[in-house]
């Protein structure tokens, strides 16, 4: 007879975001330790956890216990309304009705205090490491997070206050704008696309502040992809104007350079080769502080990876790359749409070459 396969439940799920209800202990014994945290994930389904007793994981130092989750004066408690993000989880179906769903995870972290800190949404990651300007300086570790809104179609004239809009936004709060430009057919194929970044000037004190939207739009008028991209607007009223914000946003510097820096540098791994960009689908904790509103805490939702250029909208459900953009880079349109090849949108990751948070922003790839 034939064997069974193993069944579909045994395959654990990437990560889960857990609104934490509360923490109990498995055991009936009176003081027993705290090893279960129970709550709801983001679409409302009850979960008990507990986290593995045996594997590579469990035999991790670092690795904390849920008890200790659960200590008021812990630095990474997770209080009652709190979230805890859940790594490799092993779910189960509830044992009877009305029952919770059981799980195993390889580990948890603590993500947010409440849920109004928490942002779901497409974004791409960047990380890296920069040189110090000063011979013998130390090495510094940079991240960005790279936030993706909804596309929206614009007219040719209004791509401008776009861009400035934009750009002013992000010069207000520490991050910076680096939006999509894309020019679609009425098959819903990119002919033609620009990205932008937004740059730092002298601010006549000696020192670098970062462009107004005013100055943005004047460097973007100097994009040759940008001026190609409106010329083919202009000579073909069929072909569509879609713009696609992107807010880039520094990772918390000190946590860099802390012991859980070195996870953010592989995770970036996830998010970029040396041909290619992908966004993913993230949970973003954006934290404020006096200088910045750092990213403190980010990971991705699921690996399902996707190209940003290619991001549906209301308009194009599936976009697709035209014939004609393949060919101008370099690759066979047949082969690329048989899954065999993908665009070379993007060459080797640059590395800042100093330490200066501004300075690595800038260098941080985009789609040129």
């Amino acid at each position: 007879m034939f064997k069974q396969k193993s069944a579909a439940r045994n395959k654990p799920v990437d990560s889960v975001m857990l609104i934490v209800k509360g923490y109990t202990s498995s055991s009936q014994e009176e003081g027993a330790k705290i090893d279960t945290v129970y709550g709801t994930d983001l679409s409302g389904r009850e979960l008990s956890v507990i986290l593995t007793t045996t594997g590579e994981a469990a035999e991790k130092e670092n690795r904390n216990d849920l008890a200790s989750f659960a200590k008021d004066k812990s630095n990474h408690h997770v209080p009652t309304g709190g979230l805890m993000m859940l790594n490799t989880v092993w779910i189960r179906e509830p044992e009877a009705e009305g029952k919770p769903y059981t799980g195993v995870a390889r580990w948890a972290e603590f993500f947010a205090h409440s849920q109004d800190e928490l942002t779901v949404g497409n974004a791409m990651f960047f990380a890296g490491t920069s040189q110090p300007a000063q011979a013998g300086g130390q090495e510094r570790n940079w991240a960005v997070v790279d936030r993706m809104g909804t596309p929206t179609v614009l007219r040719a004239d209004q791509v401008d206050a776009f861009v400035s809009t934009l750009a002013d936004r992000c010069a207000g709060d520490g991050s910076r704008a680096k939006p999509l430009i894309r020019l679609m057919d009425k098959n819903g194929e990119v002919v033609k696309y620009a990205s932008l970044k937004h740059a730092s000037v002298d601010d006549g004190k000696g020192g670098k502040r970062v462009q107004t939207g005013e100055e943005m739009v004047a460097s973007a008028h100097e994009n040759k992809a940008l001026k190609s991209l409106l010329e083919a607007a202009a000579a073909d009223n069929s072909l569509v104007i879609e713009a696609i914000p992107v807010m880039s946003v520094p990772m918390s510097p000190k946590m860099m350079n802390s012991p859980r820096g070195k996870n953010f540098l592989a995770l970036a791994k996830k998010f970029s080769n040396e041909n290619e960009i992908f966004g993913m689908e993230c949970y973003i904790r954006r934290a404020p502080t006096d200088e910045y509103n750092f990213i403190s805490h980010f990971a991705p939702a699921n690996n399902d990876r996707f190209d940003p250029l290619l991001v549906p909208s209301q308009t194009f459900q599936a976009p697709a790359y035209s014939d004609a953009l393949l060919k101008d880079m370099g690759l066979d349109p047949a082969v690329v749409k048989k899954g065999k090849e993908t665009p070379n949108i993007e060459g080797p990751t640059p590395e800042p070459d100093h330490d200066d948070l501004d300075h690595a922003m800038e260098q941080a790839p985009g789609f040129e």
